[in-house]
């Protein structure tokens, strides 16, 4: 167990082993319940979502290894 101390802004800095876990992204729905917070990891978006976002001109190949690394990261829930 480890402690968590709210800061000013309103942010918690997690420990390093929970970011590790967690992953460096995403996104989160958060439950909270008296003096208890729960943080649930949405699906991964789908490649098909991520397609909706690109540019008309289309993305470079950096940006497509990046999307595919990300989302490869995403659905091993952070690991690696």
């Amino acid at each position: 167990m480890e402690t968590l101390t709210l800061r000013p802004d309103g942010s918690l800095r997690l420990p390093k082993d929970v970011r590790d876990r967690l992953g460096d992204t995403g996104e989160w729905v958060v439950f909270v319940r008296k003096d208890t917070i729960i943080l649930k990891r949405l699906a991964p978006a789908k490649l098909s979502r991520m397609a909706e976002r690109l540019p008309a001109d289309g993305p470079s190949l950096d940006e497509i290894a990046e999307d595919v690394r990300r989302l490869r990261r995403a659905r091993r829930g952070g690991r690696g």
